[in-house]
């Protein structure tokens, strides 16, 4: 392999590199508010989303089994992260993946916008 050929391969296999390694990064630095969507712009357009990180404090929790519903709160605003993974202790700061979603009942209660809990970040 010729010294020209080998550095372009070089290139383009740092180019695959470092796009791989943003895309890692992308979930873990949610945990720090890189890349988190504020519940408010989510309450006032859930059309406008599907995939969303959010970043806040439990407030409370509905459901048994480890299954049902935690609404979290940014200081300003809540929302109800619905749930199949375990129900997270109250007053703890979760980031979490999710799908926004409409509708949504609950032990008879209709929880508005809502997300789908794709994934759970410890701490936040």
């Amino acid at each position: 392999m010729s010294m020209g050929r080998f550095r372009i391969w070089l290139q383009r296999v740092g180019f695959v590199f470092v796009i791989t390694v943003a895309l890692v990064a992308c979930t873990p630095l949610a945990q720090f508010g890189v890349g988190t969507t504020s519940i408010a712009a989510i309450n006032s357009n859930p059309a406008g989303y599907e995939t969303v990180f959010i970043r806040g404090e439990v407030l409370q929790s509905i459901g048994a089994f480890g299954r049902g519903a935690y609404q979290v709160s940014d200081g300003e605003n809540t929302i109800w992260v619905v749930t199949e993974a375990g129900l997270p202790s109250n007053s703890i700061r979760v980031t979490v993946e999710g799908e926004v979603v409409q509708g949504i009942t609950i032990a008879g209660r209709n929880l508005g916008v809502t997300l789908r809990e794709k994934q759970r970040l410890s701490g936040g």
